[in-house]
């Protein structure tokens, strides 16, 4: 009984070459892109992140190509509040002061059926962070890089 081996150079050969081209890193930052991108609307679909109401703030994120590698990016102005909080449960810890608009004197809140209360000022404490963005760090990565060497097999 024998079995015959044979190594096949220039097949072996070609896999380095492809893997020596220079678009593989620009295509290697796009599929890593599309699947972080892809893992964060999944995190909030899947509601472990805030509670969506208009959606706005999931259509605002997405990616672009930078140079040889990518950028993804949550483009509403809310996007930093839900990700790391605010106030005391924020970056600078501290709560902060809601007065009223420009040209007004007070604010007003509905405190029941026909009744108001007005106010020149309230204390906020902040709302607590809600991760989304960066939620997850170590299961986006290993799916990133599944992705990025599936994509490399796939082109070998």
């Amino acid at each position: 009984m024998n079995i015959s081996i044979q190594f096949d150079a220039h097949r072996a050969i070609t896999a380095l070459d492809a893997l020596a081209d220079p678009a593989l890193a620009p295509r290697a930052a796009k599929v890593a892109a599309e699947t972080y991108h892809g893992d964060i609307l999944d995190w909030i679909g899947g509601g472990h992140a805030f509670t969506t109401h208009t959606g706005a703030l999931e259509q605002s994120i997405g990616w672009m190509p930078e140079g040889d590698g990518a950028l993804v990016y949550a483009q509403n102005e809310v996007a930093p509040y839900l990700e790391f909080g605010t106030g005391t449960h924020g970056p600078k810890h501290q709560p902060y002061w809601i007065k009223p608009k420009e040209g007004r004197k007070a604010l007003k809140f509905p405190a029941g059926p026909g009744v108001n209360v007005f106010r020149r000022g309230v204390l906020h404490p902040g709302i607590e962070a809600t991760p989304y963005f960066f939620a997850d760090q170590s299961a986006r990565q290993e799916h990133m890089a599944e992705a990025v060497l599936a994509d490399i097999a796939r082109r070998l």
